[in-house]
């Protein structure tokens, strides 16, 4: 589901306080949009969170490890700096998992 399926950026945006710009990015980039705004929007919607997602992504959600839920939730209470710099250790371990795989084996 995405956000033109419920209403025009410009009566989002006064409804949320969100630029359309934002709206925008955050449309045509999914991956980007922060939990906070994501409830943001699904309320101004009058929608729930995981009508955002499709029947496989709920599933995946779901049937996350409760413990890395919480360390998610944790993350909120990190500063700015520390959350930016546990993202990019992760997309570095991400990366190095993906290219291992694309590498041809010996």
């Amino acid at each position: 589901m995405t956000i033109r399926q419920f209403e025009n950026a410009w009566t989002l945006a006064t409804k949320t306080g969100l630029t359309q710009r934002m709206i925008n990015h955050y449309e045509h980039n999914p991956r980007s949009l922060p939990v906070d705004r994501l409830k943001l929007l699904a309320s101004a919607l009058g929608a729930k969170v995981s009508d955002f997602f499709n029947e496989n992504e709920s599933a995946q959600v779901d049937s996350l490890d409760v413990r890395w839920v919480k360390k998610i939730q944790e993350l909120q209470n990190l500063s700015d700096a520390d959350r930016k710099e546990i993202n990019q250790h992760i997309n570095s371990l991400i990366e190095k998992s993906r290219l291992k795989k694309e590498s041809p084996a010996p």
